[in-house]
């Protein structure tokens, strides 16, 4: 087959990241709503990034400056602190334990082990854009999502049948 094995062309690329972004702003929009209707004191982290440049100015690749704890933080009723992890992923596809990166697992167990309520949202995708939000409790001990741990996926509908409301 021809072309087979070739990088995606330049403007490919940028198709896919003006998509990506539109998902990550949509999906932003969702888990903002989804907290502020239950939480107080609600904040986005925000982290700056790292952008290296190629000839022309073209960007290479971006790095965050610096890891965080989560991406949103808030405030519950009685004073219980909340922390969110939030990813998109195709709800065709099934959220890996390892989408989540090491310093993501240890923070979300260090708050829930603190006292806190430490959640991971999954802002599931498709072709035309955001289907839906399922907000899971970490970590998932006790629940029909038990399974969820190192080396294994949790399925979208399993997502949605535990997902807090």
């Amino acid at each position: 087959m021809k072309g087979a094995g070739k990088p995606p062309s330049a403007l490919l690329r940028r198709r896919r990241g003006r998509m990506a972004q539109h998902v990550g702003e949509v999906a932003e929009v969702h888990v903002g709503g989804w907290m502020a209707a239950r939480f107080c004191l609600v904040e986005r982290v925000r982290v700056g990034w790292r952008i290296r440049r190629g000839p022309g100015g073209r960007i290479l690749d971006a790095h965050p400056l610096e890891k965080v704890s989560g991406d949103w933080r808030a405030v519950a009723a009685g004073g219980r602190s909340v922390l969110m992890e939030v990813k998109c992923r195709p709800a065709a596809e099934r959220l890996e334990w390892s989408d989540l990166e090491q310093h993501q697992h240890r923070a979300l167990l260090a708050h829930a082990t603190a006292g806190g309520l430490s959640l991971v949202a999954w802002v599931a995708t498709d072709a035309g854009g955001t289907v839906g939000l399922a907000v899971i409790q970490y970590p998932c001990a006790g629940t029909s999502l038990a399974y969820w741990h190192k080396g294994k996926a949790c399925a979208w509908p399993d997502a949605q049948a535990v997902g807090l409301d």
